[in-house]
């Protein structure tokens, strides 16, 4: 982006910069939007330039908020963890997440974009296929409200990201004919550009066979109370970076694995001790029986009782039957 082109940015957005945010009245450290004249409806974009040493307080917005940083040097601290970043990264932040940011270079000009959740009610989330960035949004939307998980893309010359994002901010401050609808277009393209570059992060992933299989036997034994986001933390992955891995390496999701290693384990136990299956099924992680009892019938196609009977190694279990859901 030319000097040219950020000067004309510049007088627009030095205009409205002070309107763009109140702070909530109810809610400490929340902010919303205020309706300004001259935008589009879903999407804001404004910008900043900052000096060493200056720092954001921690907040969150209810909106999507894409950073990029355009030159200097800064670190954002999301959810509790720090990500520096150099020109050319950028950071995706949903509803539910928390950041504040610090300045470690003079004259550090930063862009943000914010994505209203109202842009993903039309069908504009159609527009992308089932990738990463696809169910990153479908999630903080429809999940939970509380979930709390950003992406982070550090710059890549090989990509078109930047060139995209420049073409995505002139086009919204020029404001030409159709704007809005070039706008939304110019998003897109960045989310497809996104999702290209964190695939391709994928098949180039530094995670050795040594760690994925620590991953996964930590999964294993720990079966019983462990999340996705749980395993993130311990191994220091963003969950949906995480999840990506494990598919992409094993060809099963999270989810997938660890039902396996509890359906295993189930059976071993029946097979072999006396522990009632009620007690075996809090064991392996199933705080609802009739959910275990669900998914034993479906991977062994009999209930855990049958099972017991038929393959116990043990003399004195299967005497005693039990009653079980009949579903």
């Amino acid at each position: 982006m030319t000097d040219k082109n950020l000067d004309f940015i510049s007088e627009i957005v030095n205009r409205n910069e002070g309107n763009l945010f109140h702070p909530s009245k109810h809610v400490p450290g929340k902010y919303y939007l205020d309706q300004i004249r001259e935008i589009p409806d879903d999407i804001l974009i404004y910008f900043k330039t900052f000096n060493i040493g200056q720092l954001k307080d921690l907040h969150y917005h209810d909106h999507f908020e894409l950073t990029y940083l355009e030159s200097g040097r800064c670190s954002q601290t999301i959810n509790g963890k720090t990500i520096p970043m150099k020109p050319g990264d950028i950071c995706l932040l949903g509803p539910s997440d928390s950041h504040s940011f610090a300045v470690e270079e003079d004259n550090t000009l930063m862009f943000v974009v914010i994505i209203k959740k109202s842009l993903f009610e039309g069908s504009f989330m159609y527009l992308m296929e089932d990738t990463l960035l696809r169910n990153y949004f479908y999630n903080s939307l429809f999940q939970s409200e509380t979930s709390q998980t950003f992406l982070s893309f550090p710059h890549s010359d090989s990509s078109n990201v930047d060139l995209l994002i420049h073409f995505l901010i002139f086009e919204y401050f020029e404001k030409g004919l159709y704007y809005s609808t070039t706008v939304e277009c110019y998003l897109s393209l960045l989310f497809v550009e996104l999702a290209r570059y964190h695939q391709k992060m994928l098949e180039q992933s530094v995670v050795g066979d040594s760690q994925l299989v620590e991953i996964l036997v930590y999964i294993h034994k720990n079966k019983s109370d462990i999340t996705l986001n749980s395993v993130a933390e311990k191994f220091d992955y963003n969950p949906n970076y995480l999840s990506s891995i494990i598919k992409q390496n094993t060809g099963k999701t999270f989810s997938e694995i660890l039902l396996t290693s509890r359906m295993d384990e189930a059976a071993y136990l029946l097979k072999n001790t006396d522990m009632s299956v009620d007690k075996i099924s809090q064991r392996v992680g199933f705080y609802d029986k009739s959910h275990m009892h669900r998914a034993f019938r479906k991977k062994f196609e009999m209930t855990p009782t049958a099972y017991r009977q038929t393959h116990s190694h043990s003399p004195e279990s299967g005497t005693k039957p039990e009653n079980e859901p009949e579903n």
